[in-house]
């Protein structure tokens, strides 16, 4: 309670107003956008949300504060190709096309937010470099391709890259059909390796490998709402939804038969 408290009062005294700049014509909390474009050989959908977001409407400039709680502040390619700086430059710039100098900052309040005496950033603090209107539009081509790819995905693509399937890795970590783990216990010299109570220790074993029952959620439209694994969590749902008891064969790379689909 102690940590969330500091972390809480990082975030709060980092210019939570954004005064610091001057007053901002405008200050927003959870800003959503909800992207739909199809214009220009662009064509992709894309939604999400701003934690903090000033704009300040004499200089047209737009400052977006991004909170993290992680354990490191991002380094290498998390700086150079972060996914997070061009999706939120993007979506300000198609929300709010008249701001056209757009700043992000990651704050990690795990760490100082506050200048030191020099007036340099606090250790938690990352300002991204501005991104070009360059790098914005090839983005938006690299979104259509994804966008091409998700329409067209099916179960037979699904099928042919599973985790089971893959190579090793050449870099020594984990992959290919240790992904999948497998059936028993663990084992060290022939023997079963037990836990603090004497009891044999499972191996890892993927969630997703062997079948089980689920329960889907449907409006009354029969459009599915959400997918819940208990009895249980079914039990306070909307009088206006249903419920229907569903089953997951296994994956597919483990299947006994070759018709048998990933959810029934």
């Amino acid at each position: 309670m102690e940590l969330i408290d500091t972390m809480t009062l990082e975030g709060l005294l980092y210019d939570f107003f954004g005064a610091d700049l001057k007053k901002p014509s405008q200050q927003i909390s959870e800003q959503e956008f909800n992207l739909e474009i199809d214009e220009d050989g662009k064509k992709y959908k894309t939604r999400g949300f701003i934690d903090k977001l000033f704009l300040y409407s004499k200089e047209k400039r737009a400052v977006i504060r991004d909170f993290k709680t992680s354990k490191q502040v991002f380094k290498g390619k998390e700086i150079s190709d972060n996914l997070q700086n061009l999706m939120y430059c993007l979506a300000v710039k198609k929300v709010f096309p008249e701001y056209k100098n757009i700043e992000v900052e990651f704050l990690f309040v795990k760490f100082d937010l506050q200048p030191d005496l020099l007036g340099s950033p606090g250790k938690g603090v990352l300002k991204m470099e501005k991104i070009s209107e360059e790098e914005l539009e090839g983005f938006e081509y690299q979104l259509t391709s994804i966008q091409e790819y998700l329409e067209s995905f099916n179960e037979d693509d699904a099928r042919s890259n599973l985790a089971a399937k893959q190579n090793y890795p050449s870099d020594n970590t984990f992959g290919g059909p240790l992904m999948c783990g497998k059936e028993g216990f663990k084992k060290s010299k022939g023997k079963e390796v037990l836990d603090k109570n004497g009891n044999p220790i499972p191996n890892y074993i993927c969630e997703f490998r062997n079948p089980f029952d689920y329960y889907a959620i449907i409006n009354k439209e029969g459009v599915l709402q959400k997918c819940v694994f208990t009895k249980e969590e079914t039990e306070n749902i909307d009088p206006e939804f249903f419920v229907e008891k569903r089953s997951y064969q296994g994956c597919p790379h483990f299947e006994k038969t070759e018709d048998s689909s990933f959810l029934v």
